[in-house]
């Protein structure tokens, strides 16, 4: 299930996963969305801490990853 806003359907649990997908579309956590598409995100969490990988759009070779740098933006 996906929170939607901004034309973007979040979802979070501080101990299974974070990410997004288009509105509308399905999300298979599996503890990270598996379903195909680049418009992706996921990212493992535990015990309330983001941990590294998985995807970043169609890239799902970040598991455990830590070779990446993460940017969020949020507005003011």
């Amino acid at each position: 299930m996906t929170h939607n806003a901004n034309g973007v359907g979040w979802y979070f649990n501080n101990s299974w996963s974070w990410g997004y997908a288009p509105v509308g579309q399905m999300v298979n956590r599996n503890s990270c969305d598996v379903n195909a598409g680049v418009d992706r995100l996921c990212w493992h969490t535990s015990a309330g801490n983001i941990n590294g990988g998985y995807r970043c759009g169609s890239n799902t070779g970040l598991n455990g990853s830590v070779a990446f740098e993460r940017i969020i933006y949020q507005a003011n």
